[in-house]
């Protein structure tokens, strides 16, 4: 509803994480601000994990500016969570300027609605619908 990091709401995007463990953290604390607490321990979380193929003509990469003062500092206060509108104003300005990735951390946004769009496709979609089709059949305990 509010959108999220560098996607402001009506912007459509993908977001992917460059390993699980990042993946798990955050699921942790989204769940954690929804209920107060983390309702669910995480080795008990179900997950599939999704092969993400993404192409980009245009991507920012923040991960390497820790020697730019100016741009770390920006970038640590775009990364606030609690108040998503400074980084959905650099992906605003960065999605004008044709760029269709912004790369953070571990975590990535590519955005579909971009000129031209990131093409994103899930690489292992065949194993992922196989293994939806077992959960759905599965018998309850």
């Amino acid at each position: 509803m509010k959108g999220g990091p560098f996607a402001a709401r009506g912007t459509r995007a993908v977001y992917a994480s460059l390993d699980e463990g990042t993946v798990a953290r955050e699921v942790a604390a989204r769940k954690a601000g929804l209920g107060g607490k983390v309702q669910i321990a995480l080795k008990d979380y179900p997950r599939l994990t999704y092969a993400v193929v993404i192409e980009a003509k245009k991507c920012v990469d923040f991960r390497n500016i820790a020697s730019n003062a100016v741009l770390k500092d920006g970038l640590a206060a775009a990364s606030d969570l609690d108040d998503l509108g400074p980084s959905q104003e650099v992906g605003a300005y960065l999605l004008d300027k044709g760029i269709e990735v912004v790369g953070g951390g571990a975590n990535i946004a590519a955005f579909l609605h971009g000129d031209p769009p990131a093409k994103v496709a899930i690489g292992n979609r065949k194993e992922i619908l196989e293994a939806l089709k077992n959960l759905a059949n599965r018998k309850p305990k």
